[in-house]
């Protein structure tokens, strides 16, 4: 069996999954067990699901459309994004059908592994500065008008500076206007 320096899985006689991820925190162990016990998905192992988080580039602030479109692919990838694309599931009751029960676990799941890797792609300073949420949806709306507004203000102060700036002589034309 193939095993990488990261993670490895250990199969027993039960044919149940266990993961062994060295050097991670318990965020990413926790992570990468759920994601091999309840995927559907039978093409994950570990060190595809490790390769696909590491792939995400951190959230700081001037990266938001990158790291959007990076989280939409991973999710998509490791088949997470049913939270995303479906709304909120009613909570199933005593009276709900067997369907309903499974396509609310299915959306439970996949909103909560879905948080879990949105959260650890954003660095703590920023992670502090956003409410929290308890729908990927809801956190990922906050995001992004977090960071459009963000990016406008920065647009027009740069437009602004560009705008006013004059040329004082002392180095080249071409090295003012870089």
């Amino acid at each position: 069996m193939a095993c990488s320096s990261s993670s490895k899985v250990i199969m027993e006689k039960e044919e149940r999954s266990h993961v062994l991820a060295v050097d991670d925190n318990l965020v990413d162990r926790k992570l990468i067990e759920s994601l091999l016990t309840k995927s559907r998905c039978t093409a994950l192992n570990p060190t595809a699901i490790n390769s696909y988080l590491s792939g995400i580039e951190a959230l700081s602030g001037t990266n938001f459309k990158k790291c959007k479109e990076q989280i939409g692919i991973v999710l998509g990838i490791m088949d997470l994004d049913y939270a995303l694309r479906e709304p909120v599931a009613t909570k199933p009751n005593d009276m709900s059908s067997k369907e309903h029960m499974d396509l609310y676990e299915k959306w439970e799941h996949s909103n909560c592994l879905s948080l879990m890797i949105m959260k650890g792609s954003i660095m703590l300073a920023i992670q502090g500065a956003l409410p929290i949420f308890e729908s990927v949806v809801s956190y990922m709306k906050s995001i992004e008008e977090q960071f459009i507004g963000t990016s406008k203000s920065l647009a027009t102060t740069l437009m602004i500076k560009m705008m006013t700036m004059k040329y004082n002589g002392l180095s080249g034309v071409r090295e003012h206007i870089l």
